[in-house]
């Protein structure tokens, strides 16, 4: 059973099953952040962080002589329409 009460001292409190449910004020959702304020600044600095350690992990390929230039910019644009499409 789902309960709901007003807190004079916060949010509403909400008990499942005679448990109290904690109170969050943000939370991953779908790749992004969703928060209680509505503001998308979690977000964008959760996806932008997402995107720099993924290109961080390519270092290697990035400064490697071996690497040919060509594919070096098919590696990244490969790995801008995935983060577009998934973030």
């Amino acid at each position: 059973m789902l309960k709901a009460g007003h807190n004079s001292h916060g949010p509403q409190s909400v008990q499942v099953s005679g448990h109290d449910v904690k109170y969050i004020t943000d939370f991953p959702y779908q790749g992004g952040m969703v928060t209680s304020d509505g503001w998308s600044d979690v977000d964008v600095e959760s996806r932008i962080g997402k995107a720099a350690a993924a290109f961080f992990r390519l270092t290697k390929i990035w400064n490697s002589s071996s690497c040919r230039h060509k594919l070096k910019i098919k590696i990244m644009l490969m790995m801008m329409m995935t983060m577009k499409v998934y973030f």
